[in-house]
């Protein structure tokens, strides 16, 4: 039986990060430079993550999430095509926009279907995955088997972004200087596209709890965590054959 995806609880909620924690959208460069060859690839010793980082294409195999979020790898994974109507990836220097076939058609429905249905001009993907997973050089510990993707809770711009531009271009900042709550007014910033989203914000955000639902992305559609305050929410998926 072919896997099938299922988002796992359909609620946005804001976890808010340690300040120590990785950056998951440190600003990346337009002429991103190889990386040096490894002197001895063999070497029991080598952390996993320089072999991964290396990898510029999926394992060619039939597509399987090995592992787990934090441990683990992809065969066949899918490239998530950088530009479209509904969506624009960002950090391609990063080379994490890979993920299994079944993440890529979900980011692909739910770009349209929240410009269709609340008015969003459009989401900005993130990190996804590497080309065959595994641990990355920086940033997330997750994001490892093709199932993870952070969505920009900034609203798409209304042009094509150039390559500097998404190389440069930082996230609305979601929470307070002290990570301990919601930035309440820049929250409200970022959800008054809509009226219908603007209202959604001003009621999650009269709440007393850290977590906090908010219409940034509509119609609590992704499980979403903010990476240390950058404004980035990350849609989790499980597959079950």
């Amino acid at each position: 039986m072919n896997p099938r995806l299922i988002l796992i609880p359909l609620v946005l909620s804001v976890a808010l990060a340690s300040p120590s924690a990785a950056p998951a959208q440190d600003k990346g460069s337009v002429d991103p430079k190889p990386l040096p060859p490894l002197v001895n690839p063999k070497d029991p010793k080598l952390a996993a993550k320089e072999l991964f980082a290396r990898k510029l294409l999926p394992a060619a195999m039939p597509t399987r999430a090995i592992g787990s979020y934090v441990k683990g790898c992809i065969a066949g994974a899918e490239q998530m095509p950088i530009t479209s109507d509904t969506w624009q990836v960002m950090r391609l220097s990063r080379n994490r926009y890979w993920g299994h076939p079944g993440m890529v058609a979900l980011l692909k429905r739910l770009s349209v279907r929240v410009h269709k249905d609340a008015g969003w001009p459009g989401i900005l993907v993130g990190d996804m995955g590497q080309p065959r997973g595994g641990p990355a050089l920086s940033g997330h510990a997750s994001h490892q088997i093709g199932l993870d993707a952070d969505i920009w809770l900034t609203p798409m711009p209304d042009h094509l972004l150039s390559r500097e531009e998404r190389e440069q271009t930082s996230a609305v900042m979601m929470v307070r200087e002290d990570r301990l709550d919601v930035d309440s007014r820049r929250a409200m910033s970022c959800c008054s596209v809509t009226p219908r989203k603007s209202q959604a914000c001003s009621e999650s955000s009269s709440t007393q709890r850290s977590r906090r639902r908010c219409a940034a992305t509509p119609r609590a559609t992704v499980a979403g965590f903010p990476r240390s305050g950058r404004g980035t929410a990350t849609i989790t998926t499980s597959t079950f054959a």
